[in-house]
């Protein structure tokens, strides 16, 4: 997780394996790696399949997650939790805001790429009620800010828009890509390319707010 002091603002959701010894949380991790892919392939695959991917024992999974639903659970989480420590850290960044952006979304989608299950997730929310767009919108002020300040983003954009623009395009974007057999790096890439073409700032100079 970011520090404290990166942090864009509100609670960032956890998968509760924070506390936990940094060996059992890659262990962790790794089994849901293994599942995001298998469940991905296959969602009626048994813990049994989950365990052999993951390359642990079945008693293992079922030592960190009762049930196929909690393990799902724990994927969405775990995907939420690293989303927001790239989000802290492009808000935290000292490069260009818009740099940082771009940055960003290719990070996003690398996330996707490593848990595949991510496109049947989308739109879900956690059960513990948490509010992730209240943490999204706040980081984004951050980049907004800093890109009015050092000249990369134009005037007049924001977060409330920019933010599901941004993620929302990248996300529906992973999931029709995925049906077709796209590369997510690409996707992002051309994600990134048009949300930028939109948000940066051109040679005409700024473009006032109103």
């Amino acid at each position: 997780m970011a520090k404290a002091d990166q942090s864009c603002g509100g609670e960032p959701p956890v998968s509760g394996a924070v506390d936990l010894r940094a060996d059992a949380r890659r262990n962790i991790r790794s089994i849901l790696e293994a599942a995001a892919r298998v469940l991905a392939e296959d969602p009626n695959a048994s813990m049994q399949e989950i365990a052999a991917a993951a390359e642990v024992s079945r008693p293992t999974v079922y030592r960190h997650f009762a049930d196929r639903e909690e393990l799902v659970e724990a994927i969405r989480l775990e995907v939420m939790e690293q989303a927001f420590e790239r989000l802290d850290a492009a808000a935290a960044s000292p490069e260009p805001a818009a740099v940082a952006l771009e940055r960003l979304i290719g990070d996003l989608a690398e996330i996707a790429i490593r848990y595949p299950l991510l496109a049947s997730l989308i739109g879900t929310h956690p059960k513990a009620g948490r509010k992730p767009p209240d943490h999204v919108l706040a980081c984004f002020e951050v980049l907004l800010a800093r890109g009015r300040r050092d000249g990369t983003l134009r005037l007049g954009l924001r977060a409330e828009i920019l933010a599901p623009a941004t993620v929302g395009a990248l996300f529906l974007a992973l999931r029709a890509g995925g049906g077709r057999g796209a590369d997510p790096r690409e996707v992002g890439a051309e994600v990134a390319e048009i949300v930028l073409g939109g948000a940066r700032l051109g040679p005409a100079g700024p473009i006032a707010d109103g």
